[in-house]
């Protein structure tokens, strides 16, 4: 195993209140961009849905390096 003459650091982080839910983008779109009313309803199936934003309740990390 080779030495590291480096210091390391070891550490873990626990996150009490994490959030779990899903987000809604705003329409930023006018209909009058688009040529008919299906090819509207396409552009907001394809980028206004919602997606979920979910954290880790804890994390560990590890670095090795030099300090200044």
């Amino acid at each position: 195993m080779p030495v590291v003459n480096a210091p390391f650091r070891i550490y873990w982080a626990y996150n009490p209140w994490i959030v779990a839910q899903y987000v809604q983008p705003p329409i930023v779109t006018d209909r009058s961009y688009f040529p008919n009313q299906a090819s509207f309803l396409n552009g907001l199936a394809q980028v206004g849905n919602a997606y979920p934003i979910v954290e880790r309740r804890s994390m560990f990390r590890f670095t090795v390096g030099r300090t200044f």
